[in-house]
């Protein structure tokens, strides 16, 4: 059983671990005020609630593999939905009006010709600030976006 459930994962020998896993590990040691050690000689850190910072990437435990974090966007990127109309619908000069003339330049507006082109996409983009540059996809899943885009984190 956790004793503290405020405690959302421990890091000792130089990997993060959830709660269960450092408690077992550690016992009730692990909540001492002189603290412990793990097996390298290095402390053994609680990490709290918005205290610490996951990886874009999610964490999951050592240990057992259980999952701490879910893996998220990043700061200055968006991840998005964009329908066959959208496509069809985009104004002259813009990117999607461009992949959409790139795909079939003899029908611009053909709901048909854009369904390929519909999907998600992930782009660069502080908050404030217009776009850089063109959005990355399609994809057919949220989740196949987020993982290219991690690809670089």
């Amino acid at each position: 059983m956790i004793s503290n459930p405020r405690i959302e994962a421990a890091t000792y020998e130089s990997d993060i671990h959830c709660p269960s896993c450092a408690e077992a590990r550690f016992g009730q040691a692990l909540y001492s005020r002189d603290g412990v050690t793990d097996g390298q000689g290095e402390g053994v850190t609680l990490l709290y609630g918005s205290g610490w910072e996951a990886s874009p990437r999610g964490e999951c435990c050592g240990a057992c593999h259980a999952e701490i974090s879910k893996p998220y966007c990043p700061g200055g990127y968006e991840i998005f939905e964009l329908e066959a109309e959208d496509f069809a619908q985009a104004e002259d000069g813009s990117w999607m009006a461009d992949a959409t003339r790139e795909l079939a330049p003899d029908s611009f507006s053909n709901l048909t010709d854009c369904s390929s082109l519909a999907g998600w996409y992930w782009q660069s983009c502080q908050p404030g600030c217009l776009p850089d540059g063109d959005a990355i996809g399609p994809f057919a899943t949220e989740e196949e976006a987020l993982a290219d885009l991690l690809e670089d984190f």
